[in-house]
């Protein structure tokens, strides 16, 4: 079951691992970056028994959808996750739309090994804030150069571009011309 939110809260802690103090100061440091980037930045916890990582993901993805997260910034946005479920805890971050153009595989697992310590130390709001001051430091300096072939399709799924190869076309046409 996916439950039904506002999605304006931006910071769900079913776990109840933050205090009212600290998800104040974060919800305020969220909507600084969303006001300024165009994204939607989302911090989800909960405490459940899975048999695999696949369950987080679509728990996640699902609730993302479902509560019309991003709809604003062309269903971009990014949701950092953590099951508290005492026997496996588990934590990770899930991209969607144009921030995927953004946030690179690479960018994605140095943020979470930026947040490591503070997750597994239970200082959540710390690792939290932390995840969003490095979301902010990406998106300060733009689109990766790994990723400027790349564009999010219709469908929300990244694809790389079509490059016509200009110097195969112009080389093939002199050669046919000249034969």
């Amino acid at each position: 079951n996916t439950y039904a939110v506002d999605a304006s809260e931006k910071i769900y802690d079913f776990s109840n691992i933050l205090n009212d103090d600290e998800e104040k100061k974060l919800k305020s440091v969220i909507d600084q970056f969303i006001k300024k980037y165009k994204t939607d930045v989302v911090v989800l916890t909960d405490d459940f028994k899975y048999m695999s990582d696949l369950e987080n993901e679509e728990f996640t993805s699902d609730f993302y959808d479902y509560n019309d997260f991003g709809m604003d910034y062309n269903n971009s946005g990014i949701v950092l996750f953590r099951n508290t479920y005492s026997s496996d805890p588990y934590y990770n971050i899930y991209i969607f739309g144009d921030a995927q153009l953004y946030m690179s595989e690479d960018r994605t697992e140095a943020t979470l090994d930026h947040i490591y310590d503070y997750i597994y130390g239970k200082n959540y709001y710390m690792g939290f804030s932390k995840f969003v001051n490095d979301l902010s430091l990406y998106y300060a300096e733009g689109i990766p150069k790994t990723m400027q072939d790349y564009e999010v399709n219709q469908n929300g799924y990244l694809s790389r571009k079509f490059i016509v190869p200009w110097f195969e076309v112009i080389s093939t046409t002199v050669i046919l011309t000249t034969i």
